[in-house]
């Protein structure tokens, strides 16, 4: 009998008008692709998807690329506990009937192992249902949730704080196995949550798996100060990435410069910082987000790309730059930088907290070094190509799989 995976999917694989942001919803299209080819394991996907004056109910629909299974739920039944002063054992307790849900769900399918692709609320529920029910968990840690509560737009009680960083605690306590994207992620992760945290602890390293189709760099270009330069950026509007550097860079750029800042990106009109869009907007070119293959063509029309975050455990966009011939600077936070530091490309990496004038004069540096850069980050691209290989990482996943139900 095949393995069977119970994971957390993306809605980009379940309607394809949908275009990926962020990396767990590029990492479940690939992931699902792979899977499907594989004798030896079957999947069964579960969606957590919002609908109208709707209780917690899981359906199954089936399509033409496959069943999918649907957690469908009112969404503010979630946001309206997001400011309470709540306890954690009040929270389990509102929370049953999504968990009397995903209780039945998992009795009734048997998945083998659950996977968790990231983490946030809906996974925690998913993780705790089959932790009670007995099946063991992987969870590949895509970012760290306790960073993205702390900078969240969303206004949350201290309590509910409290409780999530506690819910990712219990990842440690209730994981099997922990994947982690790189170094830097773990151990900025193990040492969040030493209290629990033991070298007996099963992990492993497996980064992202990236497509490496493979460009080259254009010839360096005449460059002074007074030459045109596109700036790419790539980065959804929310408290991780660091838009803020971006327009700090937008606002050293003179009329008589002819330097342009594209972002890729959706700002949504509910967004808590009205006065930073504004402002943002009068002076970057905002595109709407893309297909893979566009993003692409976007790179390779940029004579350099910005990846500034305030915590970014690996972006995509460092990658994918470089892959389609297009240099990179990245902030501290960022975690590309070991990979930076051993291409000799140290002088690309900034303080989180950058001036718009120190951002602007590293750009300088980057464009007047082009010829010796553009060596460097060829060994990046090779580096790429192997390491984020998609069938190499995919059958490390296999791996992981195969050992825990041995």
């Amino acid at each position: 009998m095949p393995i069977k995976i119970l994971y957390n999917e993306s809605h980009t694989n379940y309607n394809k008008k949908l275009k990926p942001q962020g990396g767990p919803s590029r990492f479940a299209s690939g992931f699902r692709e792979f899977f499907l080819k594989q004798e030896k394991f079957s999947l069964c996907p579960i969606l957590f998807s919002h609908g109208d004056n709707c209780k917690p109910k899981i359906k199954k629909t089936s399509t033409k690329d496959g069943i999918f299974n649907e957690l469908v739920y009112e969404k503010k039944i979630i946001t309206s506990i997001y400011k309470e002063s709540i306890t954690k054992s009040a929270l389990i307790k509102y929370l049953k009937p999504f968990l009397d849900e995903l209780n039945a769900f998992i009795i009734e399918e048997k998945p083998d192992i659950v996977f968790l692709n990231g983490f946030n609320l809906s996974n925690w529920m998913l993780m705790y249902s089959a932790h009670k029910i007995g099946v063991p968990i992987v969870i590949q840690h895509a970012g760290i949730w306790k960073k993205e509560v702390r900078s969240s737009k969303i206004s949350f009680s201290p309590a509910m704080k409290k409780i999530f960083y506690d819910m990712e605690r219990d990842t440690v306590r209730w994981c099997n196995n922990h994947i982690f994207l790189n170094n830097f992620s773990k151990e900025i992760f193990s040492d969040l949550y030493k209290g629990v945290w033991n070298r007996k602890k099963q992990f492993e390293i497996i980064p992202l798996p990236i497509e490496s189709k493979i460009f080259p760099f254009r010839k360096p270009k005449l460059y002074n100060d007074e030459s045109g330069l596109d700036i790419g950026v790539v980065a959804r509007w929310d408290g991780i990435k660091n838009h803020k550097a971006i327009l700090r860079l937008a606002n050293t750029i003179s009329k008589e410069q002819k330097w342009k800042i594209h972002t890729v990106t959706n700002i949504p009109r509910t967004t808590s910082e009205i006065e930073l869009a504004k402002k943002y907007t009068a002076k970057v070119n905002i595109c709407a987000p893309m297909s893979p293959e566009r993003l692409t063509d976007f790179y390779r029309s940029m004579d350099l790309v910005l990846m500034l975050s305030n915590f970014d455990v690996s972006p995509t966009v460092v990658a994918e730059s470089i892959l389609a011939g297009t240099p990179v600077i990245i902030s501290d936070k960022v975690g590309w930088q070991d990979e930076f530091v051993t291409v000799d490309l140290s002088d690309y990496i900034v303080s989180n907290n950058v001036s718009g004038k120190k951002l602007r004069n590293v750009v300088n540096q980057l464009m007047l070094n082009q010829e010796i850069n553009i060596n460097k980050y060829r060994n990046l691209q090779s580096y790429i190509e192997k390491a984020h290989n998609p069938v190499n990482v995919f059958r490390k996943y296999t791996s992981v799989f195969s050992s825990i139900c041995k």
